[in-house]
């Protein structure tokens, strides 16, 4: 557990006189767990309520004369609630120990981790921190998304950044000059950083009526920043021959993720989408 906060109010209010012995213990209970968390008291946490050992941080805001207290009929299990969705249910062993076995609104995370979780559908209303914490904690789901803005990201690229001229031209029986051009049809300015373009060149001479292919070699030539409407042009020598050259080449794309996670606009339905693709 990396972080315990709580943000206690203590009431000097006197409880009626009427308070059973079993009340004043049940209420005691809630006061001693809500120290401990203010204690930062892990040894007392641990024996009481053991899963909330999983949770990053841990809040509650605990006002003794608005703490309400519901027993069942065997006098067993004791459910407490602290304020609007923050309860606790407690049950008595064997030994009459108690032990917290739920809670609802006490794990608590960053407001921005909270926010997005809660636009993705990573939040669920409902479910009890121990659940909660299970979806909140799943490292693979961020992964998911930025998979999907990844891919987002690069099928707007594609319909950016292309190549419009590839060229290899003989100058004479050792060299060959290439050529590449892209271009950006977007109105907005394309960063260099965002692709690469990926070349290969094979050159090859005439014998006996056919194309030997003599040597061949590939390599990665940096992207270049391109205005809006505007393109790159590559131009470089290449050892080659007077037979003729073949050049390919193709777009690596390296989108922004940072950038476009930031004016990511969730649907609500992500995790639940994320959840389907594990099945």
């Amino acid at each position: 557990m990396k972080k315990l906060s709580i943000l206690i109010v203590c009431s000097a209010l006197l409880f009626a006189a009427c308070e059973s012995a079993e009340e004043a213990r049940n209420r005691e209970f809630a006061e001693r767990f809500a120290q401990a968390i203010q204690k930062n008291d892990t040894a007392t946490l641990n024996r009481l309520y053991p899963e909330a050992m999983m949770a990053d941080s841990l809040a509650l805001k605990f006002v003794a004369d608005s703490l309400e207290m519901e027993t069942n009929d065997a006098g067993d299990t004791i459910r407490y609630r602290f304020g609007k969705d923050v309860t606790m249910v407690v049950v008595k062993d064997s030994i009459d120990s108690l032990h917290v076995v739920s809670s609802q609104g006490i794990f608590a995370y960053p407001t921005d981790k909270l926010d997005f979780a809660k636009k993705t559908g990573q939040w669920k209303k409902g479910l009890n921190d121990v659940e909660q914490n299970a979806r909140m904690t799943d490292d693979q789901f961020l992964k998911y998304i930025i998979d999907k803005v990844s891919g987002n990201a690069i099928e707007e690229l594609e319909s950016k950044v292309r190549i419009t001229q590839k060229s290899a031209r003989i100058l004479d029986d050792t060299y060959v000059m290439c050529t590449v051009a892209v271009s950006n049809d977007s109105d907005k300015p394309i960063d260099g950083n965002e692709y690469s373009v990926g070349v290969s060149i094979t050159t090859y001479e005439h014998f006996m009526e056919s194309w030997i292919p003599i040597k061949s070699g590939s390599k990665t030539l940096t992207g270049k920043p391109i205005p809006p409407g505007g393109k790159a042009v590559y131009s470089w020598r290449d050892w080659g021959s007077m037979g003729g050259a073949k050049l390919s080449c193709s777009l690596h794309y390296n989108p922004h993720v940072e950038n476009t996670l930031e004016t990511y606009q969730p649907t609500g339905k992500e995790y639940e989408e994320y959840l389907s693709t594990l099945e």
